[in-house]
């Protein structure tokens, strides 16, 4: 029972703003538990997120070793400040992703002077040595647990060519066997489906008992269907000479002069990877510059369902990525697409990266779609939302999701969706046939023709983007989750004031 406004330490290694679960978790559950009269401070490391009036921010500076646009950067010496930041480098010069740890560690240092400033302190999948002495001198520490990144580790490992590209990996995933150490002594955890409660008792041995599930919402105002629907375009590229808007990928393969950010922490897509670890590196200087779609507009229109298949031009089919990695199933899209293409005029618009020589660029180049595969990046949540009203389908061919903000997101603007049935997809999508049609992962023909079927069907793309809406509004709310976690919060706290255990 919440009393009194709560004090919340919110913590986040690392919070891009408009792409990757961590950094959208963060701001959305935030800016509501304000809204409900808490207080709210937020720590993180950079990429800093974007807050909302009334949520503090203080910033805990790294090195930003895996920054754009140069990832792998050596420091200057004046940038060595503490023997964390010589960890850092030193860590990271073997191949190892340091973040989680030394994000915990300066934690630490921080708030250890500061614990009677906070009822609990919330740490958003960091998972580092550094928060175990927090928890024994302060406040409880609760953690949340997006999925465990060991599901990220095992599939990039099945996918490896040889035993040098298994041994980075193992190298650069080294952390999650601290985070499975962590959470099994934080006795409040919290993970956004049943899902992923399940892998995460599986994957790092801790208690069903101490996990509490609490799914992630959608801010349903911005992603909403259409208002009006007739002539409706959406521009999903820069317009020229703007700085600041989507980025454009054409064809990443073509020349080398669009490559994907080979940033390894954070190629982290609009909310489908929360911890945003993508461990490939192999590109030091890879970045992709801002670019505009050569006629600078999408010629689609828009109904409120998401089904322009009316509308001239190619149905189009929008996915969200986070890296050109096996578990985003991007060639299957591919593959999928490459066989809608010989019977119909579609396009794939995916929000994200693909790396050179990838497998998604590869895929590309194998079936000959660089002029109908589309890459953009760097969207706001009003972007995506427009880009999301003017498909035709959505898609989301992940081999694992732990939740699926997209899905939620693609949900919520009205549009009809695929999903496959990996991690908690079906739990997050509804019933197979009723706001979605699900199809086994790594299935391309079954994706195929689960897209094939939305895109000769406008009767049943208007009744899956309807109930999809339905759902997005009744289940997945930030309101909703900010309530449920300020309930968690009070549990923890009063547990440990009457030294109860978990």
């Amino acid at each position: 029972m919440i009393s009194a406004p709560l004090r919340i330490a919110l913590l986040s290694y690392r919070s891009k703003p408009h792409s990757g679960g961590q950094g959208i978790y963060v701001r959305h559950l935030s800016r509501e538990l304000v809204r409900l009269g808490h207080e709210v401070e937020v720590f993180s490391g950079p990429p800093l997120p974007e807050l909302d009036d009334g949520v503090k921010l203080t910033v805990l500076p790294s090195l930003d070793l895996y920054r754009e646009p140069d990832p792998f950067r050596t420091p200057r010496r004046e940038e060595f400040r503490t023997a964390i930041d010589v960890l850092e480098w030193a860590a990271m010069c073997t191949g190892a992703f340091p973040e989680p740890l030394t994000f915990s560690l300066r934690a630490w240092r921080h708030l250890r002077e500061r614990l009677a400033d906070f009822d609990v302190v919330h740490d958003n999948q960091c998972l580092g040595y550094g928060l175990l002495p927090l928890g024994r001198l302060g406040p409880p520490v609760v953690a949340t647990i997006h999925h465990p990144i060991t599901v990220d580790r095992d599939l990039e490992l099945a996918a490896a060519p040889d035993w040098k590209r298994r041994l980075s990996l193992r190298r650069w995933y080294a952390f999650t066997r601290m985070q499975a150490r962590v959470a099994r002594r934080v006795p409040w955890l919290t993970t956004v489906s049943r899902a992923a409660r399940d892998e995460i008792v599986q994957a790092f041995g801790v208690r069903q008992e101490q996990l509490t599930v609490i799914g992630v919402g959608v801010d349903v105002d911005t992603f909403s269907p259409a208002r009006h629907t007739e002539n409706t375009t959406a521009d999903v590229a820069s317009p020229a000479g703007t700085a600041a808007g989507p980025r454009d990928i054409r064809n990443p393969t073509e020349d080398g002069t669009n490559p994907a950010s080979t940033n390894p922490a954070s190629t982290d897509t609009h909310g489908t990877d929360p911890d945003g670890t993508d461990p490939d590196g192999t590109d030091p200087d890879g970045t992709d510059p801002d670019g505009t779609d050569p006629d600078g507009t999408d010629p689609d229109g828009t109904e409120s369902s998401g089904q322009n298949a009316g509308a001239p031009g190619p149905a189009r089919i929008v996915a969200v990525a986070s890296a050109d990695v096996p578990l985003k199933g991007l060639p299957e899209l591919i593959e999928a697409v490459a066989k809608l293409r010989a019977e119909r005029d579609v396009e794939l618009v995916v929000v994200g990266t693909a790396r050179p020589k990838g497998p998604a660029a590869q895929s590309i180049t194998r079936l000959g779609l660089g002029d109908v595969v589309r890459f953009v990046s760097g969207l706001t949540d009003a972007e995506l939302a427009e880009l999301f009203r003017s498909a035709t389908v959505a898609a989301v061919p992940s081999r694992y999701e732990g939740f699926s903000l997209p899905a939620v997101e693609a949900m919520a603007c009205g549009v009809p969706l695929v999903v496959t049935t990996a991690g908690a997809l079906p739990e997050v999508a509804g019933p197979d046939g009723l706001a979605s049609l699900h199809v086994p992962p790594g299935d391309s023909e079954a994706l195929s023709a689960a897209i094939g079927r939305l895109l000769d069907d406008t009767e049943l793309r208007r009744r899956l983007g309807a109930e999809g809406r339905r759902r997005a509004v009744e289940q997945f709310t930030w309101r909703r989750t900010a309530m449920r976690t300020a309930e968690w919060y009070a549990a923890a706290i009063d547990a440990a004031r009457s030294g109860k255990t978990r």
